[in-house]
C-alpha cells in the first residue's frame, strides 16, 4: 500500500468512527443564521379628536427571534422612541396591532412611530403624523372656540366688544329675515338688517364691518348663539356682566338681548337704546373637509360672526 493511501486512511479514522450500523457518526458544521431587527410598519391615525387618537402597526417579520414587545410611540417633535412616556404597550408576536393614544392637545401636530422589540434590540415602523382636532376653550381664528358640533364644524366667539353703547337700529321697521334666533342664524339675520337698515354704526353695522386679527368677516349673533357662548365660555371670553345685542328682531320696534352673566336671561328691548355691541362672539365653522373649499356662515358670540372659507385643513 502506497504511503498516500495510508495518510487518507489515518485522516478518515481520526475524523469518523464507524458505527454498528455502518454509518460513520461524526461532528457536524452547525450554521445559524444572525438574529436581526423586527420589520414593521406604522398604521395611518384615525379617529381623530382633540386628546385621542388611533394607530398601530403591522410586524411582518419578526429577525428571526421573538418579539417581546411592541407598539406605538408619539410626540410633537420628530423621531419618537421608547425613551419617551407617551408610548401605548400593545403584547408581543408578530402581525398586525391597533394602539389608542391618549392626553394629546388640541389643534396640534403630533409625530408616530410603531416600535416592535426582540432580542437583537428595537425597530420602528416610517413615521407618520396627523393633527389633533380643535377643543372648546382653544384660541383660533381671532377668538375663543365655544361650540364643536362633533363632524368637525364648530364656533368661535372674539375676546373684545366693539362698542359699549350701539342701537340695534332702524325702530319702526321690521327686517325681512332677521328674526333667526337659533344657533346657526346670526350672520343671515345680518346680511338683512345691513340690508334692509342704512344706519351707519348700529350694532351688526359694526359688526359686518369689524376686522379682528385679518378677519374681516363677522357678524352679529343671533340670540341662542349669545346664550350658547355665556353658557360656554363667558368667563374665558371677558364677557361683561351687561345686555348684549342679538341679531334677532322681536317687532317693528324692538329686537331682543341678552344678559351675559351667570342666571342670565333673554330681554327685549327698544331698537334705539344703547346696548353693548359684543364683537366677543364670533361664530364660525371649523370643518375638516377634503376636496374644493367651502364658504360657511357662522355666528359670532357678542354680536359678531364670521365666514370662512373651508379647506382641507384648518386655517
Amino acid at each position: 500500500m502506497s504511503t498516500l493511501k495510508i495518510y487518507f486512511l489515518l485522516l478518515l479514522l481520526l475524523i469518523f468512527a464507524k458505527s454498528s450500523y455502518g454509518q460513520f457518526v461524526g461532528t457536524p458544521y452547525i450554521f445559524k443564521k444572525p438574529i436581526g431587527f423586527p420589520t414593521l410598519s406604522t398604521t395611518a391615525a384615525s379617529s381623530i379628536t382633540a386628546t385621542t387618537a388611533l394607530s398601530g402597526g403591522t410586524i411582518s417579520a419578526d429577525g428571526g427571534a421573538t418579539v417581546t414587545a411592541r407598539g406605538v410611540v408619539w410626540s410633537t417633535c420628530t423621531g419618537p422612541d421608547i425613551s419617551l412616556a407617551t408610548k401605548t404597550s400593545d403584547g408581543t408576536g408578530t402581525s398586525t396591532f391597533t394602539s389608542s393614544l391618549t392626553g394629546l392637545t388640541g389643534n396640534s401636530t403630533y409625530y408616530v412611530r410603531a416600535y416592535a422589540t426582540n432580542s437583537a434590540g428595537t425597530a420602528y415602523g416610517a413615521e407618520v403624523s396627523f393633527i389633533t382636532l380643535l377643543a372648546i376653550g382653544d384660541s383660533h381664528q381671532g377668538g375663543i372656540i365655544f361650540y364643536l358640533d362633533g363632524n368637525g364644524g364648530g364656533l368661535v366667539v372674539a375676546t373684545s366688544d366693539q362698542s359699549v353703547g350701539a342701537q340695534w337700529g332702524c325702530k319702526g321697521t321690521a327686517i325681512t329675515g332677521a328674526d333667526g334666533q337659533v344657533v346657526g342664524t346670526g350672520a343671515q339675520n345680518t346680511i338683512d338688517i345691513v340690508a334692509e337698515c342704512t344706519t351707519s354704526n348700529i350694532a351688526a353695522d359694526i359688526c359686518a364691518n369689524l376686522t379682528l386679527e385679518s378677519y374681516t368677516d363677522w357678524f352679529l349673533p343671533s340670540l341662542d348663539e349669545l346664550v350658547l357662548s355665556n353658557n360656554t365660555i363667558r368667563v374665558q371670553a371677558g364677557f361683561a356682566d351687561a345686555f348684549y345685542w342679538s341679531s334677532t328682531e322681536n317687532s317693528e320696534n324692538s329686537a331682543k338681548v341678552f344678559l351675559m352673566r351667570d342666571g342670565a336671561g333673554i330681554v327685549i328691548h327698544q331698537k334705539m337704546i344703547q346696548i353693548k355691541s359684543a364683537v366677543s362672539a364670533l361664530f364660525k365653522y371649523l370643518l375638516l373637509l377634503s376636496g374644493p373649499g367651502l364658504d360657511v356662515y357662522v355666528p359670532d358670540d357678542g354680536h359678531n360672526a364670521k365666514r370662512i372659507r373651508l379647506d382641507s385643513t384648518l386655517k
